[in-house]
């Protein structure tokens, strides 16, 4: 059964780019299943995370992206609090999507985020997963500072894919206690 391309839309897309040349087609026809493959460069020269999967009569597959950057501003607008943390990252180590942005400058060079680059609270708590392989809920002191961490993977078919990682200081959850607290008050 030899597979055949349906559309292409040469506005937003170079020139002879053929997708079933690339990888996430390739591996969801060979698993034939979903798989993800994060992080890319999309055809555009954007890094993006791929989902993609065999479709029902097994002859074609259905692919989907999304920009690092476009997740990177959901994260960000989830932020539970200014001071909070949150990354998406691979059982690897890789980080795929942070809330304060994925990609990194130096001299000239830009380049994508790694761990080493996320804050040490992060780092911390990734080194938690890593050792306990576990979701998670826990207090952190880092400096002084004591921060409460939330840790949770993302099971598909029996394959953690992703694990996502927040950080959030005690000191913004009593603001956000405080908070509250004068809501309720102006409302009675």
């Amino acid at each position: 059964a030899e597979s055949e391309l349906i559309l292409q839309r040469p506005s937003e897309i170079a020139q002879g780019f053929d997708p079933r040349t690339r990888p996430w087609y390739q591996e969801a026809m060979r698993v034939g299943e979903q798989v993800e493959i994060s992080p890319i460069m999309n055809s555009s020269g954007l890094p993006v995370m791929m989902f993609a999967e065999k479709s029902y009569g097994g002859r074609s597959v259905v692919g989907i992206d999304i920009t690092l950057r476009d997740l990177s501003a959901i994260l960000y607008r989830e932020l539970p609090s200014p001071g909070s943390h949150l990354a998406l990252l691979r059982p690897d180590g890789v980080m795929i999507a942070r809330a304060r942005g994925i990609v990194v400058q130096n001299n000239g060079e830009t380049r994508l985020s790694t761990l080493e680059d996320a804050s040490p609270v992060l780092r911390l708590a990734a080194q938690a997963y890593n050792e306990s392989r576990s979701d998670q809920v826990f207090r952190l002191n880092h400096e002084g500072e004591d921060w409460e961490i939330s840790l949770k993977s993302f099971d598909f078919n029996g394959k953690i894919k992703n694990i996502m990682l927040l950080a959030v200081p005690e000191d913004d959850l009593a603001a956000g206690g405080a908070k509250l607290l004068r809501y309720t008050f102006w409302g009675m």
